[in-house]
């Protein structure tokens, strides 16, 4: 990952979503953020604006899907970070 990742200024905003003990994190930017490229460059950020995140394990969800692996972010996207659970 780069570690100066930058947002994508030339477009259109996205918004972010977090729940259960990740909205209580200080530094999380929730609600309108800066578009990035792709997920990594988007993570890279957001661990840079919350350092708690490095070391804690969450999902991503890009437009209410989840995401394992580097995927574009759409202008306009929504993201989410989801807590770890379980089904059953």
């Amino acid at each position: 990952m780069d570690s100066t990742a930058k947002p994508d200024t030339d477009l259109a905003v996205c918004r972010l979503l977090c729940f259960g003990m990740l909205n209580d994190l200080p530094g999380i930017p929730v609600g309108e953020i800066p578009h990035f490229p792709d997920t990594d460059a988007f993570t890279t950020w957001l661990q840079a604006q919350c350092p708690e995140l490095k070391s804690m394990v969450y999902a991503l969800a890009l437009n209410r899907e989840i995401v394992q692996e580097n995927r574009p972010i759409p202008a306009g996207a929504e993201l989410a970070l989801l807590p770890p659970f379980s089904g059953g």
